[in-house]
């Protein structure tokens, strides 16, 4: 095991998402919020390459077992813009509206990985990195087929998704890397269920009950102890969910009977069907578990819906900081919450009929603060950044064909 922080060289401040990588070797590890990074080698001596965007790349030699606890300075690097794409609005981004529509983003610090297509028939996929303001820092052609997901995991490393495949992605000083792709339902199998790492414990969360509840535990890296942090059930809907499909069951049980004895074949296929749908339909009428969990700022932060309350663990050895939701002015608060890791703020996201409304959230007092809304036939797959709220939306009727990035300033509003 390898590990180090890394620093920049100038401000001293830790630089995350720098990715760490050894010639010859498929797999690399991302420096964390901290700069912290660990990294599995098997022997010495081995070389480790560090880069990341707008810094010069570094090699270090580890020779020895001494040698793998240490601090790598990054050096600041002044580099021209392969690209700049020109906009009138700087809310919006589509370097071509016409040719290219946007099928996935995703956030490195205040940078932007933006997935987009050409409307072609048959066109690829291509990768584009860019800055606050929408220029292109770097580019990437002719991506995997199928590719049309970015996935960060739970070790703030990025995926790009194909139809069968994970491939893990590298930004290095002046290039988008990929790395060998890793079949894709193993790779949900292993990252799909892991949420966060906090003080050398990595976070899963699995549903139980039939998603109307959920069990979150966390495992050591080093001493691979499991250990339970919650595990919470919507005991009285999953409650009256057993009881209406049992009082189904045994009323389309008698009719199934009565038909079978006057030997009406069609009368009893079609009983049997429909109770069949009955269960189905019974089991996903009814929303599963409220409750949800995230990270922020080495704290962790629970949302217990059904008690009206915000847990804060900032040791996991210690009882969490409990805070009561003020229920007046989050009437119908929802469950969805959208991080901002750059501003360190956590917003609300209400969705009704027509619209979505966005509240900051005060995890101290629990209170959410009204900010705007956003028409749902206008955007979809919201995130938050820096402040601002970035959406998807349509700028014409061909709305299947072109997706542009836009976004709104949620500190005018």
């Amino acid at each position: 095991m390898i590990s180090g922080q890394i620093i920049d060289s100038i401000s001293q401040k830790p630089i995350n998402n720098v990715h760490i990588g050894s010639p010859g070797s498929n797999i690399g590890v991302i420096s964390n919020t901290k700069g912290f990074f660990e990294m599995n080698v098997k022997s010495h001596p081995v070389v480790l390459e560090f880069s990341f965007i707008g810094y010069e790349g570094k090699k270090v030699a580890i020779s020895s077992v001494k040698d793998t606890n240490f601090i790598v300075y990054l050096t600041p690097k002044t580099y021209e813009l392969k690209e700049v794409n020109i906009n009138e609005n700087l809310d919006t981004y589509n370097s071509n509206i016409y040719k290219y529509s946007v099928l996935d983003y995703e956030f490195m610090g205040d940078s932007i990985l933006v997935l987009q297509k050409r409307r072609s028939m048959g066109g690829q996929a291509s990768l584009v990195l860019l800055n606050w303001n929408f220029d292109t820092l770097l580019y990437k052609r002719n991506l995997p087929k199928g590719t049309s997901k970015i996935f960060k995991d739970c070790l703030n490393s990025y995926h790009l998704i194909s139809n069968d495949s994970a491939y893990q992605l590298a930004i290095l000083v002046d290039s988008l890397a990929l790395y060998q792709p890793f079949e894709i339902k193993w790779f949900h199998q292993i990252m799909g269920d892991c949420i966060f790492k906090k003080d050398g414990n990595l976070f899963f969360e699995f549903p139980i009950f039939q998603g109307y509840g959920h069990e979150i535990i966390y495992i050591n890296v080093q001493s691979k102890t499991k250990n339970l942090f919650v595990k919470y059930v919507d005991k009285e809907t999953f409650s009256n969910l057993v009881e209406d499909i049992s009082e189904i069951s045994s009323f389309y049980y008698l009719h199934h009977t009565i038909n079978a004895a006057t030997n009406d074949s069609a009368t009893v296929k079609h009983i049997h069907n429909f109770n069949q749908e009955s269960r189905f339909i019974k089991e996903i009428g009814v929303e599963p578990i409220k409750n949800t969990i995230c990270f922020l700022k080495d704290t962790i932060l629970y949302f217990n819906y059904y008690e009206s309350k915000i847990q804060s663990y900032y040791q996991l050895e210690k009882p969490p900081v409990e805070v009561e939701i003020d229920n007046k002015t989050n009437s119908g608060w929802s469950p969805d919450l959208l991080i901002d890791c750059v501003d360190n703020k956590i917003y609300s996201v209400i969705k009704d009929k027509s619209d979505y409304q966005i509240f900051l959230l005060n995890t101290t007092d629990g209170i959410a603060e009204y900010l705007t809304k956003l028409s749902i036939f206008e955007g979809q797959q919201l995130k938050i950044n820096s402040g601002f709220l970035y959406y998807l939306s349509f700028p014409s009727a061909t709305a299947y064909q072109v997706r542009k990035l836009s976004r709104i300033n949620l500190n005018k509003n």
